[in-house]
């Protein structure tokens, strides 16, 4: 609008001042009607140049100096793809390798789609795990190869994998293990077959049988015991090795991996002075099992200590408790406070820890 008027000004000026020089000059006669259609023909463009600049300002709007610039409308919209969540995909398997589990010592071949710098073979740790390269260690002892496949594809896509595509193959499987102890000849890990089972009857054969002493048992079965810390002082499953009529029978029970199953007696015979003993220490100890007493030997909690050797931290050793038949033959259930006998040198809270030739000590942890 100013520009207009500065140019509407400029131009009157103009024709004032050719107006003045032609009147001057006496040629108002000829002249007038060409200066009048000048005029008229100015004023017409500067009305429609002035409407042109009215209907811009009335239809943009002024923008403040502070304020974005305006999108431009003619360009055509963002095309956003949009994207699900990861979702594994997981090859199919076999049976047989669902059937064979991952444990330590066993080889793991291990592939990633989206990354081959952590293709490759993997040897599973003594704690089951495998460490997959930039991601770190990784623990799968127990699972079959799907179930590690799905563990490793939900560690990816929380790592900043949009997708993950993993296969499992254990390409060596390690074997498997169960522990017989208690009342057997040759307590110990037993090994079987990656994914295979053993009867309780087969396991107590390759420990070489019951001990001849024990006249009648029971056979604790603690599934799982070998992963669990505190499998020894579990409770476990007890189960009878006698029938009604006294005879010895084993139970048909399926062991699997990891399974621990120890051998307590429950002989009816009370055993007083000599002969040889057994003890069976379970619970917070660094090697639970069967300790032995000689014909003649000194058998106390304290000379059993001396054969246990130094408790782990967390052992309860204000409250021991001793499992044993007395001179009645009834099952009975004392505690020592070994702390006491040890430490301090407390001797007259000593007490032989068995009557019967087949007793069992548990020592539990001690809460914090």
């Amino acid at each position: 609008m100013f520009l207009a008027n500065m140019k509407l000004t400029f131009r009157m000026l103009c024709l004032a001042l050719i107006s003045g020089c032609m009147f001057m000059q006496g040629c108002a006669s000829s002249r007038s009607a060409d200066i009048d259609r000048l005029i008229r023909e100015m004023e017409t463009e500067d009305i429609l140049a002035w409407n042109t600049d009215s209907r811009t300002a009335r239809t943009t709007p002024k923008r403040r100096l502070d304020s974005p610039d305006s999108a431009d409308i003619g360009l055509p919209p963002l095309n956003i793809k949009r994207t699900s969540p990861a979702e594994p995909i997981i090859r199919n398997y076999s049976p047989e390798d669902l059937e064979v589990t991952i444990q330590p010592g066993c080889l793991v071949r291990v592939g990633v789609k989206e990354d081959s710098e952590l293709d490759g073979n993997y040897e599973v740790n003594d704690i089951g795990a495998i460490s997959l390269g930039y991601i770190g260690p990784i623990i799968l002892q127990n699972k079959n190869a799907m179930e590690a496949a799905k563990k490793i594809t939900a560690i990816l896509t929380r790592r900043d994998f949009r997708r993950a595509t993993v296969a499992v193959k254990i390409v060596r499987p390690s074997y498997d293990r169960v522990y017989i102890g208690g009342g057997v000849n040759s307590p110990g890990e037993i090994t079987i077959g990656s994914g295979d089972t053993i009867t309780l009857n087969d396991a107590l054969l390759r420990a070489d049988g019951i001990v001849a002493s024990v006249k009648g048992a029971r056979v604790r079965i603690i599934s799982g015991g070998l992963t669990n810390a505190m499998a020894y002082a579990a409770k476990g499953t007890l189960y009878s090795l006698v029938n009604k009529n006294g005879k010895a029978v084993v139970p048909h029970i399926v062991l699997k991996n990891n399974d621990v199953a120890v051998v307590l007696s429950t002989s009816s015979g009370a055993v007083t002075g000599g002969g040889e003993k057994e003890i069976t220490v379970l619970g917070e100890v660094k090697k639970p099992g069967v300790f032995k007493f000689a014909n003649g030997e000194p058998c106390t909690i304290m000379h059993l200590m001396f054969k246990v050797g130094e408790m782990p931290i967390f052992a309860n050793r204000k409250e021991v408790k001793i499992f044993r038949k007395n001179s009645r033959g009834h099952e009975e259930e004392i505690v020592v406070n070994v702390e006491k006998i040890m430490d301090k040198g407390q001797v007259d809270e000593d007490v032989a820890p068995m009557v019967d030739a087949r007793s069992f000590i548990i020592i539990r942890p001690r809460l914090l």
